[in-house]
């Protein structure tokens, strides 16, 4: 049982790391009069999912997507906060019905587990001054 988590964990992250690659296809496709406009250094950067100082807000929406939160800091200027998702394993044990026929009845045991423990936090902030990128920083991933 435990195989086969492992595997179906292994093959969603192939699935969504595949996937990332078409979001910023779709994103480009969204905003494409702001993506023609790009110097061809910064188009470069946003293909490959990456942002930099200088960039507008257009650039960072189409390389990263939409900001989990916007905060509003000083007149006309804004802080977009990006949020990860973060799964840990830890071994552990289960308690678990085990049937003994198809009318119902069984026992119930304990065998050892593996729980995925899921946790999201804030892992990059991107300054703007007026529309365009002034600082930004990935955050670290907090400690367990």
């Amino acid at each position: 049982m435990n195989g086969c988590r492992v595997i179906l964990l292994t093959l969603i992250s192939v699935l969504l790391a595949g996937c990332a690659g078409n979001k910023i296809a779709s994103r480009k496709h969204e905003r494409a009069s702001a993506y023609a406009v790009l110097p061809p250094a910064q188009q470069r950067l946003v293909d490959e999912g990456k942002i930099d100082v200088g960039m507008t807000a257009d650039a960072v929406y189409i390389a990263w997507g939409k900001p989990a939160l916007i905060v509003p800091t000083t007149a006309g200027n804004l802080t977009w906060i990006y949020r990860c998702n973060d799964t840990t394993s830890r071994s552990g044990w289960e308690y678990r019905e085990v049937p003994t026929s198809r009318y119902g009845g069984g026992y119930y045991t304990t065998e050892r587990g593996t729980q995925f423990i899921g946790r999201e936090y804030d892992c990059a902030e991107v300054n703007f001054e007026g529309n365009v990128v002034k600082s930004w920083r990935e955050l670290p991933k907090p400690e367990n």
